[in-house]
This record gives C-alpha cells, structure tokens and sequence, in this order.
C-alpha cells in the first residue's frame, strides 16, 4: 500500500476515535455520528484492502502476504464488529468501544505498513 494512503487511514481512524472519545466525555451514548463515521472509516479501509491486494499481486516483492493481508483484513471489520457491539451496550461503554475500535484500526495499519516495508 503506498505511504500516502496508508497515512491517510491512519489519520482517519485516528480521526474517528478522537471523535468518539469527544463523545465518550460529553457523556453521550453511540448515535448516528458514530455509525457516519464508521462507514467513512469502512469505505476507505475497503479501498485500502484492495489497493493492498493489488499490491501483493504484483511480483517481485517478498511481503508475507497472509500477514499483510491478514492486518487489512481485520482492520476491515474492525468498525463494524464495534458496532455491532456498541449497538448492543447502550451506555458510555458503548462509545468507549468506538475509541478502542479507532485506536486498534490504526495500530493494524501501521502493523501492516511494518510488515510491507520488511518485504519490500
């Protein structure tokens, strides 16, 4: 995945916990913004899926690809796993779980940029 994208959805995920953690200290409950934010969040890890798959599909690179793909991959289902939980925990718990679920999105990706520079 080039550097500028994987920057970039960092920066979201990063973006979005930082919003849900607003949320978790003006002591509201998960709501629409949240689920707004975890379809942005989802479309562009999608993209970031794919641009990586491409990526690994390409020869002459020496990237473990079940890892790599393995840290997309769970980076994907990251957002909605959460809401579904969320959805499920109707307190400030609830919103806690966005944060958690925006700070492990950006520490999947930055994994995953890891292990494409060690195979690159």
């Amino acid at each position: 995945m080039p550097d500028l994208m994987q920057q970039i959805l960092i920066g979201l995920a990063l973006l979005f916990a930082l919003a849900a953690l607003g949320h978790l200290i003006a002591d509201r409950v998960p709501g629409g913004l949240m689920l707004i934010g975890v379809f942005v969040l989802t479309i562009a890890l999608l993209v970031g899926l794919f641009v990586g798959i491409v990526a690994v599909a390409q020869p002459g690179n020496d990237v473990n690809k079940l890892s790599y793909l393995g840290y997309l991959g769970i980076a994907v289902v990251t957002p909605p796993a959460a809401s579904l939980w969320a959805a499920e925990e109707r307190t400030r718990a609830g919103t806690a779980v966005y944060v958690a679920a925006g700070l492990l999105v950006a520490f999947l990706l930055l994994r995953a940029g890891q292990v494409w520079s060690a195979g690159a």
